[in-house]
């Protein structure tokens, strides 16, 4: 059974980015405007951090991922500067770690962007109850991902094979 944030995400990649962009700030209308911090960030990882991370798994090899990835650093970056004490922004932080020592990020295999955003996406839908453990979880997955990136300066997809899906 699809629930509704999967058939939602569904349809929105059927529709132009003016389109998208339509949806998104009919969806912000209905947002109270006082919404807590941890909902905040929750909203900008969804807005900002997913997207990103889809497209530089889609275009990871080509030329359109440095600037996927540009703008997923950045992305990142400001939601760390304005949220560094949310249990969500330590998973945030060792991605943008992942990635940018050294311009990692272009090492990384397709599956392992699908990992990233798999394990976010996770922690997004867990909201205000999230845990350190669930936190801790998803931050060892991600390293588990990539201990070969240490030796060998590429991730492949046989290196994923061991990681737990979410």
């Amino acid at each position: 059974m699809v629930n509704i944030e999967q058939a939602v995400l569904e349809n929105l990649r059927l529709l132009s980015s003016e389109k998208q962009h339509d949806v998104l700030v009919f969806i912000k209308s209905l947002l109270p405007s006082d919404l807590p911090p941890h909902q905040i960030l929750r909203v900008e990882a969804t807005e900002k951090i997913l997207p990103d991370l889809q497209r530089i798994q889609w275009f990871h090899d080509g030329l359109p991922s440095a600037v996927y990835a540009s703008g997923l650093l950045q992305a990142l970056q400001d939601v760390l500067a304005q949220f560094p004490d949310d249990p969500l922004s330590k998973f945030l932080k060792v991605l943008y770690d992942t990635m940018s020592v050294e311009n990692r990020w272009g090492r990384y295999s397709a599956t392992y962007y699908q990992l990233a955003h798999n394990l976010l996406s996770h922690l997004i839908e867990k909201g205000q109850s999230i845990q350190d453990d669930d936190v801790t979880q998803a931050i060892e997955a991600l390293e588990q991902a990539a201990p070969n990136l240490m030796n060998t300066g590429v991730v492949t997809d046989a290196d994923l094979d061991d990681v737990d899906e979410y």
